[in-house]
């Protein structure tokens, strides 16, 4: 492990994020656990892909794995040219869903990408929003960055209304193969200017985050 790389998991494993009913916090191996398991217990309808990745396809079993490897070769591979900050969304205390803040060549383009989601007994209630929202406080207001992006499927019309209630602008479509199918994906852009600041996003461990990958 290289001496940013540990740096780096201090910093983050330090960061709490709290809107509303809402609390966000960076994922360990227990917590990775208890995700997986949200998982297994079904994000989706299996006739309905909403990721570009389809790390949700197959058997429980299957999504159950497929999370776990992801986060935890996230987390372990994360290093000054790509890093990836993973978190367990709870709400009211109980774990709801994930959701990451991801970058590459974050100290020339000070440009984040986000995804997520959510068990699917826990949607439709408005955690989505509340949980970008946080992180884009984080990002903005803790990190420094410049710019978010977000991709999404055309037909996904929860996620897209997540993004255009935040102040995200389209920034162009494209084809791409979903299950055998051509599908638009397209995406969205938000800059500084257009960030809509959320006052009542309370940070732990942002700053201190922000002040180490701007070194």
């Amino acid at each position: 492990m290289s001496d940013w790389h540990f740096r780096f998991l201090d910093h983050s494993s330090r960061i709490r994020l709290h809107i509303g009913a809402v609390s966000l916090t960076t994922v360990d191996g227990p917590v990775i656990d208890q995700i997986a398991d949200l998982a297994r217990a079904g994000i989706h309808p299996a006739s309905y892909m909403p990721f570009s990745t389809p790390w949700s396809a197959g058997s429980p079993q299957d999504v159950q794995r497929n999370i776990k490897r992801w986060m935890t070769a996230s987390i372990e591979k994360s290093h000054i040219a790509k890093w990836n900050l993973i978190f367990g969304v709870r709400r009211n205390g109980v774990l709801v869903g994930s959701t990451n803040l991801s970058a590459s060549n974050y100290s020339d383009e000070r440009t984040v990408t986000t995804g997520s989601w959510l068990g699917q007994d826990f949607q439709g209630v408005g955690t989505g929003k509340l949980m970008r929202a946080a992180l884009l406080q984080l990002a903005f207001g803790e990190l420094g960055a410049e710019f978010a992006t977000s991709e999404v499927f055309a037909d996904n019309f929860p996620s897209r209304a997540v993004n255009e209630h935040l102040g995200y602008v389209d920034d162009g479509e494209r084809t791409v193969t979903r299950q055998g199918s051509p599908t638009r994906l397209k995406s969205y852009r938000l800059s500084r200017h257009g960030w809509l600041h959320m006052a009542d996003v309370n940070i732990s461990g942002g700053k201190e985050m922000g002040d180490f990958l701007r070194l």
